[in-house]
């Protein structure tokens, strides 16, 4: 059940990363409580996403 859990939430975690990559290649704005996110704060974003997603995923190969 575990192993389940964290590869969900590592499925997640790539799915973010994927839509902050998109940001990065397809500028868009986005907007959180009237303030405007800046695009640089995008691809940091996805590369730390990306890594917590995989190492999610191998902790949960380990269970």
């Amino acid at each position: 059940m575990y192993a389940l859990i964290n590869r969900l939430a590592a499925l997640i975690m790539l799915i973010m990363a994927g839509v902050h990559g998109y940001r990065v290649a397809q500028p868009f704005d986005v907007m959180i409580a009237g303030q405007a996110i800046p695009q640089n704060v995008s691809l940091p974003a996805a590369v730390i996403l990306a890594v917590l997603a995989i190492g999610l995923y191998l902790g949960a190969r380990r269970v």
